[in-house]
């Protein structure tokens, strides 16, 4: 007998870490920025709502998006990835949050060999 549930607000988080800490990079950041804005492979965001965040030249940096008017995030240092998003309600918020988080695994759960842009 399966169950059926009517789910009302979900939220979800994809966090990818990286097999070893990299290194702050203007290339790697630049990349990611550029990414972030991209409507064809990223998250379409608008250039003011990324921010970099550096307090040391080598491995404290964060960059930051505020996504979904602050029902969402993005965030990247020097371990990890993460993408967030919350109070999501309908199956077309579930089919873009479906696509958004394809769109970042695709980015950053690659083999490092291959993620020389990132």
């Amino acid at each position: 007998m399966m169950i059926e549930l009517a789910i009302q607000i979900f939220a979800i988080t994809v966090e990818v870490l990286f097999p070893k800490p990299r290194i702050f990079s203007k290339d790697r950041i630049d990349s990611i920025a550029v990414w972030l804005t991209s409507p064809e492979s990223g998250f379409a965001l608008r250039p003011e709502q990324v921010r970099l965040r550096t307090i040391d030249v080598a491995f404290e940096y964060e960059l930051n998006a505020q996504l979904f008017g602050g029902n969402g995030a993005f965030a990247l240092n020097a371990q990890k990835a993460v993408f967030a998003a919350n109070n999501a309600r309908s199956r077309a918020d579930g089919d873009l949050l479906l696509e958004m988080i394809n769109r970042f695994l695709r980015t950053f759960a690659v083999p490092e060999k291959l993620a020389k842009h990132i």
